[in-house]
């Protein structure tokens, strides 16, 4: 499917760049080395893995991650899949990253491996109907899908939770709207 509007536009920039530049070197992380087409293989991978696991236009998911090749795949691959990007900062205490999970709207957590006990504790801090699925960054070789396959979540409870997370955001833009004067 196309991307369109603002994420398409970021969406087109590494196109573009892996297009006129595919085996220049894109991104250096510690002893990591990506090219353009690398990268941009990564992203997709990632933005398909996301659409596999039911996240669809206008959702929310939120990365945990240092600055690694994982937080910059995030940024163009969570929008190749249709989702909004919310950065969360790993200096925040664990409430702190629950208020901001709940009040996004977030429907999907997204964390570096140097991140996963402060993500879980974050998500389960969350009241009960505002929990979402959790997925940790790939290690090593493995891919995104493989990471996808490899949740320790069914894709079933994966979906439920994105429906209520999603059933969540309506009832807080709705509210939000009435409280404006936004809502006739």
């Amino acid at each position: 499917h196309a991307v369109q509007g603002y994420a398409g536009f970021l969406c087109d920039f590494l196109r573009r760049a892996a297009k006129l530049y595919p085996n220049k070197e894109a991104i250096v992380d510690g002893d990591k080395r990506f090219t353009y087409r690398e990268y941009q293989e990564r992203c997709n991978q990632l933005g398909h893995a996301l659409r596999a696991l039911g996240i669809e236009k206008g959702d929310r998911v939120c990365i945990l991650s240092p600055n690694s090749h994982y937080f910059l795949e995030s940024y163009f691959g969570a929008p190749q899949a249709g989702a909004i990007l919310v950065p969360l900062n790993s200096r925040l205490t664990v409430e702190e990253l629950a208020f901001q999970l709940r009040d996004a709207g977030v429907c999907m957590v997204l964390a570096d491996r140097h991140f996963d006990d402060q993500a879980k504790a974050a998500v389960e801090a969350l009241p009960e109907i505002y929990r979402v699925p959790f997925v940790l960054s790939p290690l090593g070789d493995q891919s995104y899908d493989e990471t996808a396959k490899s949740l320790d979540v069914p894709i079933g409870t994966v979906m439920s939770r994105l429906h209520r997370a999603r059933a969540q955001l309506r009832g807080k833009l709705a509210e939000y709207a009435r409280e404006s004067g936004d809502h006739p």
